[in-house]
């Protein structure tokens, strides 16, 4: 059915955009949906961007046509096991970090669940009544916000004796770049956390994830007077200031305040020498 391109990275960023559309695609085949009621357009699509992303090349026949429905669904089918395996394959793994005291935290890093999520948009609108990188009108609601990450990696940061979510992270797909796989990492940690390092965790977990998830860099965002997080983006190796906008967003007192945006190159050393 495919074969094996082995100088291709596994997974790209664009087949995580593709993967939801894959598994409800998949979940029609496999509960005896009439393939004939499905966008052969939509399926172009879905093929194309494996073709195009992932370390599967479909035979030429995949792509011609839709005579060949079942082969079609089959691959389709497999797409959708490949990108559950490697979300699978990344999480869940105990990491530390060390706080100011020089206390070690075991700490557990997972996918997020539903309820995470919605944790997740309190710890923002918190930090957001705060000053503490995020702005007042950063999200209408939380439907908004559900929307702004739905195809992104959502990882969170999990006490590993209490169970508790300390921080958490989202690999976004980023509005900076135009049709290239390149990463939008979002950063929170919970008010009463602040000062154990991880800040520092969840960036340094974005550059090593984004990378095996396949983006080929990263750029990140934050207010220019979010001083914690300046500090950690600028301790980054390679993680370098490529630009500013005067007006980033608003505060909880009205006033405006500018950000700053930096970018990581995620390619290989070989890639780097040729682009």
């Amino acid at each position: 059915m495919y074969c094996r391109a082995p100088s291709v990275s596994l997974l790209r960023a664009q087949a995580g955009l593709a993967a939801r559309g894959i598994q409800h695609l998949a979940a029609l085949f496999e509960n005896g949906e009439d393939i004939n009621r499905i966008n052969a357009e939509d399926v172009s699509y879905l093929l194309a961007v494996a073709k195009d992303t992932l370390d599967i090349v479909p035979k030429p026949r995949m792509l011609s046509g839709f005579p060949h429905s079942r082969t079609t669904f089959t691959f389709i089918t497999m797409l959708s096991k490949e990108s559950r395996r490697m979300s699978a394959a990344i999480v869940p793994f105990v990491t530390s970090c060390q706080s100011r005291d020089g206390k070690e935290h075991l700490l557990l890093v997972d996918a997020m669940t539903d309820s995470q999520v919605s944790e997740t948009y309190g710890m923002i609108c918190c930090a957001a009544q705060q000053g503490q990188g995020f702005g007042v009108d950063e999200y209408a609601d939380e439907a908004e916000f559900r929307a702004e990450i739905e195809d992104g990696y959502r990882f969170a940061i999990i006490e590993k004796d209490g169970g508790q979510m300390v921080a958490a992270f989202i690999l976004a797909v980023s509005k900076y770049s135009r049709g290239c796989p390149v990463a939008d990492p979002f950063i929170i940690v919970r008010s009463d956390q602040r000062g154990k390092g991880l800040g520092r965790l969840c960036m340094d977990l974005c550059v090593e994830l984004a990378g095996r998830l396949g983006f080929l860099g990263m750029y990140v965002d934050t207010f220019s007077n979010n001083t914690a997080m300046l500090n950690i983006i600028r301790s980054v190796p390679g993680l370098n200031q490529v630009g500013c906008l005067p007006m980033g967003g608003v505060m909880t007192d009205g006033s405006l305040v500018g950000t700053l945006i930096f970018y990581k190159d995620l390619r290989a050393k070989e890639d780097n020498a040729t682009g």
